[in-house]
Parts: structure tokens; C-alpha cells; sequence
């Protein structure tokens, strides 16, 4: 019978046992299998999940694992513990140590503050530019004139040592001979006199009096029909006897469109005072057939001196 010798897996002949073989040797093909087994995978206590296409994968992205930044691969460290990558994303847990190579900003933010002479301070946090305002304290450092250039040249142009550096007597008395002064435009502290105010006073005539007869009558204008004394009476004479009132331009018992209509219609001569007898000869001069106003009735009968005719609705008066 032919039996392999085998530790792994691999060792195991495929064609094993031969068909010659006897059938009582098979239990020890049996112990053999077993043992290759249980050499083989000497740490496998549960059922392996993984196919055999997953297993090759994991396999092959293992052995290609690196650590240099590459696609798609397993992270190895080198022999140092560390390896490259471009961006890591991860939730730590506890404080991480070392520098950033760049950052956007600072993590906390920075006051500078100036001391000494000068007085200010400003918030930076390395992310954008900051503008620090400074105020020099008071007393607090001192300069001499040659500190400052050109100062003392300003001041000798300013000094006249002839007259105001000589010693001026006690008690002495200055006469100041110029009787006119120059006020520059706004220089008055108090109701300024500007240049519109002298371009408005230029204006005026000399001894202007708003109560003088001559300059009011003067400029005053006389129209049709109105004249003006010397003494600034006015007088006019009307001498237009017809008048026109357009519509609507009276301003009591306005007469207006309407009314002017009615009185129109209104003819000449037209009485409302006439007697009973004088209606009376105006209504017998009245068509009866044609004005619609019927003097034949009465009481809805008509009147008739025919000798013929039985009409329900005729009084007839026969001889």
C-alpha cells in the first residue's frame, strides 16, 4: 500500500491511496490527513469565515505592505517606526507630542503688549496681519531742542532778540499808534463777520432807511388804472362796468353748469301768477286728439249730441 510521508499540507500526494491498495490500511491514510492538518493550521479553534479569493487578497495586500505614501496599501513601519503619509485622519485619544511642519493658525492665540514709554496691546494668532496701536505715556522720557530736528532753527526765525529779548523796564507803558485792523474772514470768535456777510452790506446803499417815503414809493410799480402819490397813497379807478364769472366762481348760490341749463330751457317772458280763467283759455285751445290732454270727459264718459249711437261709454244729448 502506498503512504506518504507528510508534516504539511503540502506533502500530501494527491493520488494517494491507489486503487490497488488495500482496504484495511485506509484508517491509517486517515491519521495521516488528520495530522497534516492539525499541523498545518496548529491555531485554528473556529470555523474559518473567509473564502479562499479573500484569504489570497489579504495575503497579497500584506506582502505588499510599505512605508512609503502609496495608494491603496498597508501601512508597514520601517525599522524605526515610522512611516510616510500625506493625510492621516484619525480620532486620537490622549495628547500627541511633537511640532506641526505647517499650521494654518496658531492653537491659542498670543497678546503682545507693549511697555516701557509706550502703551497698547494686540491679540495675534499667526493666522492674519494685526494692526498694534501705541500711545506714548505722558512724562514718560524727555528730548532736548538738538533732539529734535530742525527745531531750534525754526524758533530763531520765530525770535526777534532785538526787541524781545532786551529787558523791558517795570511799569513801562506801550502806545500803540495804528488805529486800523485786519480781521481775517471767520478770525471773530463771536457772530463772525464773513465775507458774505460784507459781500451783503457792500450791497447796501449808503444811509439806506427801510422807512424812507421816496425809496418805498420808488419801488413800487403802478398798473392799469392805479397810480401812486409821491407820498405813497395808492389809488385806482375801476372803469370796467361788465364783469364775466366763470362757472363755479361765485362763492355763494354758486351758478353753475346745471343751473345755467335750466334757465334755458325756461321761456322768454315765462309767468307763474296766471288766474284760473286765464288757464282755462289756454287749455281750450288744446287738440284733445293729439296733446294727450282729453276736454271731451267726464268721469271717463264721453260727450255727444249725435242722434245715433248706443256706446256704453258716451253721454249723448239728443233734441
Amino acid at each position: 500500500m502506498a503512504l506518504e510521508t507528510a508534516a504539511f499540507v503540502s506533502s500530501l500526494v494527491a493520488t494517494n491511496p491507489t486503487s490497488t491498495d488495500n482496504v484495511n490500511n485506509g484508517d491509517n491514510h486517515l491519521r495521516l490527513i488528520k495530522s497534516v492538518l492539525i499541523s498545518t493550521f496548529p491555531n485554528l479553534a473556529g470555523a474559518l469565515q473567509a473564502t479562499h479569493s479573500e484569504i489570497d487578497s489579504a495575503v497579497t495586500l500584506a506582502n505588499a505592505a510599505t512605508d512609503a505614501n502609496t495608494n491603496n496599501s498597508i501601512v508597514k513601519r520601517d525599522a524605526a517606526g515610522n512611516f510616510t503619509a500625506s493625510t492621516v485622519t484619525a480620532n486620537l485619544t490622549g495628547n500627541a507630542s511633537g511640532n506641526a511642519a505647517t499650521a494654518s493658525r496658531w492653537l491659542a492665540a498670543k497678546t503682545l503688549t507693549l511697555a516701557g514709554s509706550l502703551t497698547g496691546s494686540a491679540s495675534i494668532r499667526g493666522d492674519a496681519h494685526v494692526t498694534l496701536d501705541a500711545t506714548v505715556n505722558d512724562n514718560s522720557h524727555a528730548h532736548t531742542i538738538a533732539n529734535v530736528s530742525g527745531l531750534q532753527n525754526s524758533l530763531n526765525l520765530k525770535v526777534n532778540a532785538s526787541e524781545v529779548l532786551t529787558s523791558v523796564p517795570a511799569n513801562a507803558l506801550f502806545t500803540d499808534t495804528n488805529t486800523e485792523y485786519s480781521v481775517g474772514d471767520g478770525a471773530l470768535t463771536e457772530k463772525n463777520f464773513t465775507t458774505a456777510f460784507k459781500n451783503k452790506l457792500s450791497g447796501i446803499e449808503a444811509s439806506a432807511d427801510v422807512t424812507d417815503t421816496n425809496n418805498v414809493v420808488a419801488a413800487l410799480s403802478a398798473g392799469s388804472n392805479v397810480s401812486i402819490s409821491s407820498q405813497g397813497v395808492i389809488s385806482s379807478t375801476d372803469t370796467n362796468t361788465t364783469y364775466s364769472v366763470g362757472d363755479g366762481g361765485l362763492t355763494q348760490h354758486n351758478f353753475d353748469g346745471s343751473a345755467k341749463s335750466k334757465l334755458d330751457s325756461v321761456e322768454a317772458n315765462a309767468t307763474a301768477d296766471q288766474t284760473a280763467s286765464e288757464i282755462l283759455e289756454k287749455l281750450k285751445t288744446v287738440d284733445a286728439n293729439n296733446s294727450g290732454l282729453n276736454c271731451s270727459t267726464w268721469k271717463g264718459y264721453y260727450m255727444s249730441t249725435s242722434n245715433l249711437g248706443s256706446e256704453s261709454d258716451h253721454i249723448y244729448f239728443r233734441t
